[in-house]
């Protein structure tokens, strides 16, 4: 592991820096977003977490099972 972070689906930087690099290679160019499952579930969070300063022009989740991934421990009851 040369890395701190570790694979996660609710972890979207990796995305936002893609979508970066793309509107700074491509200023004029629209950017859509098209996710399934696990990728409709990093989609999904990054379009909440950015909202309107999204780099996305828009976005389509497909089969997305999100709600897996943003439950927390405190959320769950055994």
């Amino acid at each position: 592991m040369t890395t701190y972070q570790y694979y996660s689906p609710s972890y979207t930087d990796d995305f936002r820096t893609t979508l970066l690099y793309l509107a700074n290679t491509y200023p004029d160019a629209p950017l859509f977003g098209l996710g399934f499952s696990i990728g409709a579930s990093v989609l999904t969070r990054y379009l909440g977490e950015e909202g309107r300063r999204s780099r996305l022009t828009g976005g389509c989740a497909l089969a997305c099972v999100c709600i897996l991934f943003f439950v927390t421990s405190k959320d769950h009851k055994s």
